[in-house]
């Protein structure tokens, strides 16, 4: 009944969340907040005391895993990172199983309720045999 609700299809949008991703952005570039940021910027390892010595290393592949879930937490639904942008599929391929699917996953969460565009660009990964 579009007389006895005329704001009926405007409200459906606001409960469907159809301009979440539009809002997001919007008040991230009234923050100040889009720079893309990287692991590193949130490790903050530069502060910590290394010893040189004794078993203070992790394995690469640990290391990509969790550089790529804090990379994907993050820079979670802002369409844009530096560890995946620029590097893309090297990324990818430099993790083995779990590593790369996610790193894929945390390419998700980078274009999250990106509806229009976030698709196109990790549709490729849908069709994937890795």
């Amino acid at each position: 009944d579009e007389e006895q609700f005329p704001d009926a299809e405007e409200l459906m949008e606001i409960m469907s969340n159809v301009h979440l991703n539009t809002n997001f952005q919007s008040l991230a570039r009234e923050l100040d907040i889009m720079e893309p940021k990287v692991p590193e910027d949130i490790y903050k390892s530069h502060l910590e005391n290394v010893r040189p010595y004794g078993p203070t290393n992790v394995d690469s592949a640990r290391q990509n895993l969790a550089a790529s879930f804090v990379n994907g937490f993050v820079n979670c639904a802002f369409g844009n990172d530096k560890l995946l942008a620029e590097n893309g599929n090297k990324w990818l391929y430099k993790n083995k199983e779990h590593g790369m699917m996610s790193a894929t996953a945390s390419l998700g969460l980078i274009l999250l309720w990106d509806v229009d565009g976030g698709l196109t660009q990790i549709d490729k990964y849908l069709y994937s045999s890795e």
